[in-house]
């Protein structure tokens, strides 16, 4: 094994962070293995490990945790980081430590992005779900506004995925990213080999407060990386991602036209399934298409 610094806070009962280890391993790299659990980091590498995630709200873990109990969601930075010292499973899993910074592992591979090393092969996950060696799943960044852009265009102006009429610009699909992390929700792109090959989002299903555990997903994937396996990959880290905002159920919605079929069977091969349907709901090309409403638990 290759022998450099990196460091991972693991919690051997989740999948995420036992993936995310087993990904280091594979790149030849033996890490140092904190189960942080029992082994608690100090307030110090806490308060490190939170300004390198954008604070201590987004190290925070909600799900099985005491946050609600202690009413931590609407508390400051100081009062969650010194929460988490006495009840540590509020620090979200896996941390990993890199010679390229510092990340928070939810999909497991962005653990690659603090790595000097890369996948010699193929990874294959527990449940199965196999991580391209050159294809990173991370969140969105303005910088990605112009690819990402350049992706749905030719679903506005040719498809029906969306029943938007005009392209967006790079500008407001940047407005559109920040209005999506603006309350922690997803937007994850795909990349490899440095280009953006696909992006998926998922915000809030209505703005109503009593939908602020239900979500709608959105993914698309550029046209030449259709069928390499870039879409089930992104809704598969989006379900994480959203699971861990908070979100408890997602829900998409498909425009029925013919050319979206591929969607309904990816959502379907992601455990989605269908839920209603609206009957000529839209209309685009001259056409009156139906909707598809599916739905999964997260």
């Amino acid at each position: 094994m290759l022998r450099v610094t990196v460091t991972i806070w693991h919690n051997p009962n989740c999948g995420t962070s036992r993936n995310a280890l087993a990904m280091i391993r594979a790149t030849g790299v033996e890490p140092v293995v904190v189960e942080y659990l029992n082994d608690v980091p100090a307030p110090a590498e806490i308060a490190t490990a939170a300004a390198a995630v954008g604070g201590a709200k987004a190290l925070m873990r909600l799900k099985g945790t005491p946050a609600a109990e202690l009413r931590l969601e609407d508390a400051d930075d100081a009062a969650i980081l010194a929460a988490m010292t006495q009840h540590p499973i509020l620090i979200n899993r896996p941390m990993v430590f890199g010679p390229r910074g510092i990340v928070l592992a939810r999909p497991s591979e962005r653990v690659l992005e603090v790595l000097d090393t890369a996948l010699p092969q193929d990874f294959t996950k527990e449940d199965g779900e196999k991580n391209h060696r050159r294809l990173m799943i991370r969140p969105a960044t303005p910088a990605d506004a112009a690819p990402i852009a350049a992706i749905y265009a030719p679903e506005v102006l040719h498809g029906t995925a969306t029943f938007e009429y005009d392209a967006p610009a790079a500008a407001e699909m940047a407005a559109r990213i920040a209005r999506v992390h603006g309350p922690g929700w997803p937007w994850l792109v795909a990349e490899r080999d440095g280009a953006i090959t696909g992006y998926a989002y998922a915000a809030q299903f209505r703005d109503r407060p009593a939908y602020a555990r239900t979500c709608e997903n959105s993914v698309y994937v550029a046209a030449g990386a259709h069928r390499s396996g870039v879409g089930k990959a992104l809704l598969a880290a989006l379900c994480d991602a959203a699971k861990d905002a908070g979100f408890q159920q997602m829900i998409a919605v498909i425009g029925d036209g013919a050319g979206n079929v591929a969607s309904i069977g990816l959502h379907t091969a992601c455990g989605f399934r269908e839920a209603g349907r609206l009957t000529r709901v839209g209309l685009k090309f001259g056409r009156w298409l139906d909707v598809v409403y599916m739905q999964r638990s997260l």
